[in-house]
């Protein structure tokens, strides 16, 4: 009760600006000029409106769309600061603090992601999900938006499965994540789709320069040419340097040592496997050298395994083993055209 009574409110007066949404959440903006609805230095003032402004500073607001998958914000907070904060250090955490949504906020915000469909502003694939209207609690998380002012550059990436699946089989040519892909890519061939593209995870963690490099291009790609080689070289100097993407590999492993296809999937230690698997990095990369680069894990909400979740992973698991995407032999008529750092063998990747 303690901690639901230290839980701030959120100003009803707070105009919210829509940023960006995943396939679970909504991120949105607190406007520039909040503190103009403020009173201005000098004139007589509310405490709440000057805590709004301490408790928005360098925060946005995440709020949980409604999906049968997933926990209540507080749930998620209490296993945020119980289970993650404990395996990273807080400067490479995207913060997370539960703030009480003001009354109607909710109805509001979805009846404008409606009007962002019927206008086409919204992307098509988040058409038909919105916010849970039945969620006290929005989170108010780390702003990691760059200052281009000062020369900053964003730079983020889900490493997904850092090593391969326990169940993968022997003959494996793919990892989990390229066999997924790879998969997806088919169906996408097949109804005359445009084909997703993607990196190998097991780059991210190889000890071959050329692996390294590959995976630096293509996280780097959409970055302005004339910062191009500069992003690039901090980027790969930080995949060289870095603890905390082996850190994460290393826990991947650690708690879910056997695979979805005979763990209890309802176990703390494999759920908390696959949050990771799905987890983003954030990097923001300074204009000066001698700056370091701001790293943090962020969307770490707890996977559940009801709502027929666990079997969709089992039924997952089984489809790209007993397809050939592991194998690559799913059409043996299409050779292999993508890379997969499993081609060349377990040595290519550094030790935890």
């Amino acid at each position: 009760m303690d901690k639901i009574n230290s839980i701030p409110p959120l100003l009803p007066l707070v105009d919210l600006q829509y940023l960006a949404e995943g396939a679970a959440n909504v991120i949105y903006r607190f406007p520039h000029n909040a503190s103009s609805k403020n009173p201005e230095p000098g004139a007589a003032a509310s405490a709440p409106a000057f805590e709004y402004l301490d408790i928005t500073a360098s925060r946005l607001l995440r709020l949980k769309k409604h999906l049968p998958s997933s926990h209540s914000n507080l749930r998620a907070s209490e296993a945020l600061h119980a289970i993650f904060s404990p395996l990273f250090p807080a400067d490479n955490l995207v913060a997370q603090d539960l703030v009480e949504l003001p009354e109607g906020l909710v109805p509001a915000l979805n009846r404008s992601l409606r009007r962002s469909e019927d206008e086409g502003k919204r992307p098509a694939r988040r058409h038909g999900t919105y916010l849970d209207t039945g969620e006290k609690y929005g989170f108010l998380v780390t702003d990691m938006t760059p200052n281009h002012s000062l020369g900053e550059i964003l730079v983020e990436f889900k490493p997904k499965w850092l090593c391969q699946s326990p169940n993968a089989p022997s003959d494996a040519r793919r990892c989990r994540t390229c066999a997924l892909r790879a998969q997806k890519n088919a169906a996408r061939r097949q109804a005359g789709a445009e084909e997703e593209a993607g990196f190998c995870p097991l780059d991210l963690v190889a000890s071959e320069q050329a692996d390294l490099e590959r995976v630096t291009s293509f996280l780097t790609a959409k970055v302005p040419q004339q910062e191009a080689k500069r992003v690039q070289e901090r980027v790969m100097a930080w995949l060289q340097q870095t603890p905390l993407l082996l850190k994460i590999r290393q826990l991947q492993q650690e708690l879910d040592p056997i695979g979805i296809l005979d763990v209890d999937a309802a176990s703390s230690e494999f759920l908390t496997a696959m949050t990771l698997r799905d987890c983003t990095i954030f990097l923001k990369i300074p204009l000066a050298a001698h700056q370091l680069v701001d790293a943090r894990i962020g969307d770490l909400d707890m996977k559940i395994a009801d709502g027929g979740k666990a079997e969709y992973w089992r039924a997952m698991e089984k489809d790209l083993i007993e397809g050939g995407w592991y194998s690559g032999t799913e059409d043996p008529k299409r050779p292999l055209l993508e890379h997969c750092v499993c081609l060349a063998g377990p040595s290519s990747t550094r030790p935890t």
